[in-house]
C-alpha cells in the first residue's frame, strides 16, 4: 500500500479488508474526514492500529482475529485535540545492550491513545488518563511492559529497558502457514498451532489437534483414527505428547476415534516432526508438546458447548488481584443422552474390531446381535501463583477414564462372548520458576504420570457347555506405566541475545503387564512381567541468536539406563543450521540421534477372541518368554528450504532417518506366523511439499509427501518388505473461505493404500501309527497351516474422501451477552469405501473344513457433526 500525508482512514480500512482478510464494524459519519500518516513497516494488526489512531477519537477492538470494531470516544474532547494535556516522555532501550529501539509503541491502555518512538528511542505523548490508567510499551521481540501512566510524570523523561522475548521470535517466522493460528516457529523446527485461531477446517466443528496436526505434510494417520499418527514413518508409540511437562499416553478416546486434548484449554501445541531440542527426548520419531498460557488473563472467560460426541465447558479467571489465576476444562460423552449418527457411525467402525469374523459391522449376519455401552470424561486444570517479581509456581493436573462394555450374542454358531475395558490417566506436575536477574533463569519440575489398562474377556459355547453361565474361554489383558520425574533446568542468555541451557531430569519408570488365557479344555496360561527401573539424563544444548542471518542451535543429550542385568551410556548429539539466502528465502538442515526406552507391544499371547490391545513394555522387559525388548535408536537428517513472497508460501523439506531395535512384537507385523521376537531396522525417506496461496477472504494449499519406510529383518523368511504404515503417497487440497461472520472449509485427500500379504492355506494331516506296518492319516478338522506369499508385496486400494465444514460466529450487539459459534461438518462427504486394514483368520466351524477368511476393516463413511457453543 503506498502511504502518504492525503491518506485516508477509509483507504486503509478499504486495503485491510481487501487486501488482508479483515473485517470492520464502524459508523460512516465516525470516520469521515480522518486523515492518517503511516510509516511502511512491519507490524501487527494491533500495534498498526494503535500507531494510526493514536490521535484521532476514534477506538478499536480486534474480536476472533479479524473482525474490528470501531468506535468513537465521546471524551477525546476539543482540548484534547488542542494537545493542552499533560506530557509523557521516555526513551525506550534494550535492557542488555542499552541501545535505543525505534518505532517502539507507546500507548494508554483504557484510552488507546498512544505514539511511536522515533530512531533515538524517543517518545512523547500528550493525553488525559486517569490516576489509575495503565501505559504500555511494546515491541517487537520483546516483552510487553506496562506501569501506571503516572509514572512517568515522577521523573523528566525517564529511560524504560525492555526485556528480549525470551527467543520465541525467530528469524525464519512463517506466522500464516496453513491458516491463520499455523505459524513456523524455532527457525523452522517446529509448527505452532493456536487451536483458539485456527477456525474452521474440513471435517472439523471446533478445533482439533490431533486431527489438525495431520494437514501437516509428512504426518499422517493410515488407519484414519485421532490417536495412529506416523511422524515421517514412525510408529504411533514413537512420538512424545506433552501437557504442561505430563506424558500422555492416552490421547485418544473410543479406541483412537475421538481425541482426550481438550482444545479450548491448549493456548499453543508446538509440533516437531523432528530436529527437535536436546530438552526433549526418549521417543524418535516426533513431538507435539501442549501448553496453556494463563499470562493473558485479563478478565474472567468461560465457554460451554456440545456436538455430537460430548458436551464441554472450560473457562479462565484470575484472583487474588491476578496473583493467582486458574484455567480449566471438562469434556464428556453424550452417549447415555442420545446414540447420535455421529456415535453410531464411529461404533460401527469400532465393532469391526470385535467382529474379526464379519468385513463390516455396517450389517450384521443374521442371527448376529450387538450391544455395548461406553462412556469417557477428560479433565484438565492449571493454577498458577505469582509468588514474587521473580517467582512463579504452577500446578497442572488431568484426569481421564474410557469404559467400554459390549456383549455379541451369534444365535447360528451358539455362541455368546463379553468384553469389558475400562481405561484411566492420571497426571500431576509442579513447576516452580525463578528469575535470578536479567539473564539467568531456572526452573525445577515435577512429573506424574498413572495409565492403567484393564481388559477382559470371555465367550460361552452352548455346544460345549454343560452350563450355560459359565465360559469356556476368557482372559484378561491388563497393563500399567507408572513415570515420576524430576528436573531441573537453567537459562542463560548472553549480552548478545544467545542461549545457554542445562538441565538434569531423574526418570523412574514402574512398567508392568499382565495376559492370562484359559480354556475349558486347556491349563491356564498365565503371563506376568513387570520392571522398575530409573533413567538418569542430562542435556545441554546453545542456540545462538535467533534473529540472525546465519545461527544454529547444538546439544548433547546424556542417558543412563538399567538394560536387563546391565547398566549402558546413551549419547544422543543435535544439531540444527539456519541461513537466510534472501529476504524470501531461508534454508535449514539438522541431523541427530534418539533414543527410546519404551515402546509398546502388538501381541503377545493374545487371542483372536479378544479386542487387539497393545500393552506398553520397557527396553530390557521380558515379552512372551523371548529375549528382552530392545532400545530403539535412530540417526536422523533433514534439509529444507522456505520461499515466502507476498501472499505465496513453499515449504520443500527432505528426510532420511534410520531406526534400529526394532522387533516383530513392536512393530505389529507378525502377529499371524509366530510369537518369537526378530530383531531388525527401518530406513525411512521422504520429501514433504507445501505450497500455498492466500486471496482476500480465500486461502487454499496443496500439500504432498512421496515417502518409503523399508524394514529389514534377517531371521524373517522374507528379510526385505514395506512397513506396515508405509503409505507412499499422500496428498492434500485444502480451500478455506471466510467472510464476515461465515466461515467454510472444503478438502479433499487422496493417499496410497497400506501394504498386506496375500497368504495360500492347507489342511495339516496329523500321522500316527496303530498296529504293526498299519499307517492311518486322518485331517485334523481344526487345524490349518499358512503360507504367506512375498510379505507386504500386495497394496489396499487408494484412500480418498472430501471433507466440508461451515460455521457462523453469533456476535450480540451488546458485548456483555459474549459470543457464539455453531458448526456443522460432513467428513467423507460423497460416502466413498476406504480400506485401511486386510487381515486373516482360519475360521473353524463344527465338524466342516476349517476356512481361510479375510476380514476388511473399513473407515467410517459420511459422518455429520454439529457443534454449539457460547463464550463469554
Amino acid at each position: 500500500m503506498e502511504v502518504n500525508e492525503a491518506t485516508t482512514l477509509e483507504k486503509v480500512i478499504q486495503y485491510l479488508e481487501e487486501e488482508h482478510d479483515f473485517l470492520f464494524s464502524y459508523k460512516e459519519e465516525d470516520i469521515q474526514g480522518i486523515k492518517l500518516h503511516l510509516v511502511p513497516k512491519r507490524e501487527t494488526i494491533n500495534t498498526f492500529l494503535q500507531s494510526i489512531l493514536k490521535n484521532t477519537d476514534i477506538q478499536f477492538e480486534i474480536v476472533q482475529g479479524n473482525y474490528v470494531i470501531l468506535t468513537k470516544d465521546e471524551s477525546f474532547s476539543t482540548i484534547e485535540k488542542e494537545q493542552i494535556l499533560p506530557l509523557l516522555c521516555g526513551k525506550i532501550v534494550d535492557s542488555l545492550s542499552q541501545q535505543a529501539l525505534g518505532y517502539a509503541t507507546i500507548f494508554i491502555e483504557r484510552s488507546k491513545k498512544g505514539t511511536t518512538t522515533n530512531d533515538d528511542g524517543r517518545f512523547e505523548l500528550k493525553a488525559s488518563f486517569n490516576p489509575t490508567d495503565s501505559i504500555v510499551i511494546s515491541y517487537v521481540g520483546y516483552q510487553e511492559k506496562r506501569f501506571l501512566a503516572s509514572d512517568l510524570l515522577a521523573s523528566p523523561c525517564p529511560t524504560i529497558s525492555l526485556n528480549y522475548l525470551e527467543f520465541e521470535e525467530d528469524f525464519i517466522v512463517v506466522t500464516d502457514y496453513l491458516t491463520t493460528g499455523i505459524s513456523l516457529k524455532n527457525n523452522g523446527a517446529s509448527t505452532e498451532l493456536r487451536p483458539n485461531e485456527i477456525g474452521t477446517l474440513p471435517g472439523q466443528v471446533e478445533p482439533d489437534i490431533l486431527k489438525t496436526i495431520q494437514f501437516l505434510p509428512g504426518i499422517t494417520s493410515p488407519d484414519g483414527s485421532a490417536s495412529g499418527l506416523c511422524v515421517r514413518g514412525g510408529n504411533p508409540d514413537q512420538n512424545l505428547i506433552l501437557w504442561e511437562d505430563i506424558p500422555l499416553y492416552h490421547t485418544a478416546h473410543y479406541f483412537g476415534m475421538i481425541s482426550a486434548i481438550n482444545p479450548y484449554i491448549i493456548d499453543k501445541a508446538s509440533v516437531y516432526r523432528g530436529g527437535f531440542d536436546a530438552e526433549f527426548g526418549s521417543r524418535i520419531s516426533g513431538v507435539i508438546d501442549l501448553r496453556s498460557d494463563d499470562r493473558k488473563i485479563k478478565e474472567p472467560n468461560f465457554i460451554v458447548g456440545t456436538n455430537l460426541t460430548n458436551a464441554f465447558t472450560s473457562g479462565r479467571f484470575a484472583l487474588a488481584e491476578d496473583k493467582v489465576k486458574v484455567i480449566y476444562s471438562l469434556r464428556g460423552s453424550s452417549l447415555d443422552v442420545w446414540r447420535t449418527p455421529t456415535f453410531k457411525n464411529i461404533t460401527r467402525r469400532i465393532n469391526q474390531g470385535v467382529l474379526f469374523e464379519f468385513p463390516s459391522s455396517n450389517k450384521l449376519p443374521e442371527g448376529i446381535r450387538f450391544k455395548n455401552d461406553f462412556a469417557f470424561i477428560d479433565s484438565n486444570i492449571k493454577t498458577s501463583f505469582q509468588l514474587s517479581k521473580r517467582d512463579k509456581l504452577s500446578a497442572s493436573f488431568l484426569y481421564g477414564f474410557n469404559d467400554f462394555k459390549s456383549e455379541i450374542d451369534d444365535d447360528q454358531r451358539k455362541q455368546t462372548q463379553r468384553d469389558d475395558l475400562f481405561l484411566k490417566n492420571l497426571g500431576a506436575s509442579l513447576n516452580w520458576q525463578h528469575q535470578w536477574n536479567k539473564t539467568l533463569s531456572s526452573k525445577i519440575l515435577l512429573v506424574h504420570s498413572d495409565y492403567r489398562y484393564d481388559y477382559k474377556y470371555d465367550i460361552i459355547d452352548q455346544n460345549e457347555s454343560m452350563n450355560p453361565t459359565m465360559p469356556d474361554k476368557e482372559g484378561i489383558k491388563n497393563s500399567k506405566i507408572l513415570e515420576q520425574q524430576i528436573q531441573v533446568v537453567t537459562d542463560w542468555q548472553t549480552s548478545k541475545r544467545h542461549l545457554l541451557k542445562v538441565g538434569y531430569q531423574l526418570t523412574f519408570y514402574d512398567v508392568a503387564y499382565q495376559i492370562e488365557k484359559k480354556s475349558r479344555n486347556q491349563p491356564q496360561s498365565d503371563r506376568n512381567n513387570g520392571s522398575k527401573t530409573p533413567l538418569h539424563i542430562l542435556h545441554t544444548s546453545f542456540n545462538t541468536a535467533k534473529d540472525k542471518r546465519f545461527g544454529f542451535n547444538a546439544g548433547l543429550r546424556q542417558s543412563y539406563f538399567k538394560k536387563g542385568k546391565g547398566r549402558k551410556l546413551f549419547f544422543e548429539t543435535r544439531l540444527r543450521l539456519w541461513y537466510q539466502l534472501s529476504d524470501a528465502m531461508n534454508l535449514y538442515a539438522n541431523t541427530g540421534r534418539y533414543f527410546q526406552f519404551l515402546s509398546q507391544v502388538f501381541q503377545i499371547e493374545g487371542d483372536r477372541a479378544s479386542i487387539e490391545t497393545p500393552v506398553w513394555v520397557l527396553a530390557g522387559q521380558e515379552a512372551v518368554g523371548q529375549a528382552d525388548v530392545p532400545i530403539l535408536r535412530s540417526d536422523q537428517h533433514q534439509l529444507g528450504i522456505i520461499f515466502e513472497r507476498k501472499s505465496w508460501l513453499i515449504d520443500v523439506q527432505s528426510y532420511y532417518k534410520r531406526i534400529g531395535g526394532l522387533t516383530s512384537l513392536t512393530s505389529g507385523f507378525d502377529e499371524e506366523l509366530s510369537t518369537a521376537q526378530r530383531i531388525g531396522n527401518a530406513t525411512i525417506t521422504g520429501v514433504d511439499v507445501l505450497i500455498k496461496k492466500r486471496w482476500p477472504h480465500f486461502r487454499t494449499w496443496f500439500s504432498y509427501t512421496i515417502s518409503k519406510t523399508d524394514y529389514h529383518f534377517v531371521n524373517f523368511f522374507d528379510s526385505d518388505f514395506a512397513s506396515p504404515n508405509d503409505q507412499r503417497h499422500v496428498f492434500h487440497w485444502v480451500n478455506l473461505w471466510k467472510r464476515g461472520q461465515w466461515q467454510a472449509s472444503l478438502g479433499w485427500k487422496i493417499a496410497s493404500g497400506r501394504p498386506f500379504s496375500e497368504k495360500d492355506f492347507y489342511e495339516v494331516f496329523e500321522q500316527n501309527t496303530m498296529g504293526a506296518n498299519i499307517e492311518v492319516i486322518r485331517p485334523l478338522k481344526n487345524i490349518v497351516d499358512t503360507e504367506p506369499n512375498i510379505f507386504n508385496s500386495r497394496r489396499l486400494s487408494s484412500h480418498h474422501q472430501l471433507d466440508a465444514s461451515i460455521a457462523y460466529s453469533i456476535i450480540p450487539k451488546n458485548e456483555k451477552y459474549g459470543k457464539g459459534l455453531i458448526g456443522f461438518s460432513l467428513f467423507n462427504a460423497y460416502n466413498q469405501t476406504n480400506l485401511y486394514e486386510k487381515s486373516f483368520l482360519i475360521d473353524v466351524n463344527g465338524n466342516e473344513a476349517s476356512e481361510l477368511r479375510y476380514s476388511n476393516k473399513i473407515d467410517m463413511g459420511i459422518t455429520p457433526n454439529l457443534s454449539l457453543k457460547w463464550e463469554w
